[in-house]
């Protein structure tokens, strides 16, 4: 971020007041209304392409957007579903081992299977209000803090409106401007984190392209060095000697 681009934002009412908002959605804004802006000046030919840029950077704004909702509500699906599936699964085989069984082919045994009946009103009735406890619209420590959403979304849409609406910082080139070889910017805690590229096993390994040995140790050869040899024993065995 350049400098006049972090004093356009600290400038603006809302981070003054409620700092605890967030501050990612600033830059978003700027980029719709240049986006916009380009559009009116005819630097962007037709409006599918302002529709184009427009849809790209939402989903980049909604990828942030979810990469904050895992940082900040921790559900754990896995075990819930679990004993949800565990429990049906139990009573699902209930249901067809405690028939009524008829022995001789006449006399049907009946039965009342109070047990069943029993364990199906409180598994049922403990697994319902597991599923209530784990509402996330709760009062929880881990369900979401809907006073707190309402809250940032107003402050947000009013500060889109009052103070950010068609103001944005000066355009100037960045540090990255036509240079030949692009370095990042990194931390200067992250300097001791190994760095581990995506590229394959068998990238930095060094192969003699005269001599290629396979899986199994042979020596291989390439096609015309083939040719060559086969041609050579034949000329060898028809010789005479």
């Amino acid at each position: 971020m350049l400098e006049s681009e972090k004093c356009k934002l600290r400038s603006y009412k809302h981070f003054e007041n409620d700092a605890d908002y967030g501050r990612n959605w600033a830059p978003i804004n700027w980029a719709f209304a240049l986006v916009i802006k380009s559009r009116q000046r005819g630097k962007i030919v037709a409006d599918i392409w302002a529709g184009k840029l427009c849809d790209e950077i939402r989903k980049f704004k909604n990828c942030l957007q979810i990469l904050c909702n895992y940082d900040w509500v921790p559900i754990p699906l896995a075990y819930p579903q679990f004993v949800i599936l565990a429990v049906y699964a139990y009573f699902a085989i209930c249901l067809l081992s405690r028939q009524f069984a008829i022995l001789d082919g006449k006399n049907v045994h009946v039965t009342v299977p109070v047990i069943t009946m029993l364990q199906y009103v409180f598994c049922m009735g403990w697994m319902k209000v597991a599923t209530s406890l784990i509402n996330p619209f709760g009062d929880d420590e881990n369900d979401f803090e809907c006073n707190y959403l309402i809250d940032k979304n107003l402050a947000t849409c009013m500060c889109m409106v009052d103070d950010a609406y068609d103001d944005l910082p000066e355009l100037k080139r960045d540090q990255f401007w036509c240079c030949e070889k692009i370095e990042p910017l990194y931390a200067k805690d992250a300097a001791d984190i190994k760095i581990n590229p995506l590229i394959g096993s068998a990238v930095r390994t060094s192969v003699n392209k005269k001599t290629v040995v396979s899986p199994n140790g042979e020596e291989m050869i390439s096609r015309r060095e083939f040719a060559q040899i086969q041609s050579a024993s034949a000329s060898a065995a028809t010789t005479p000697v």
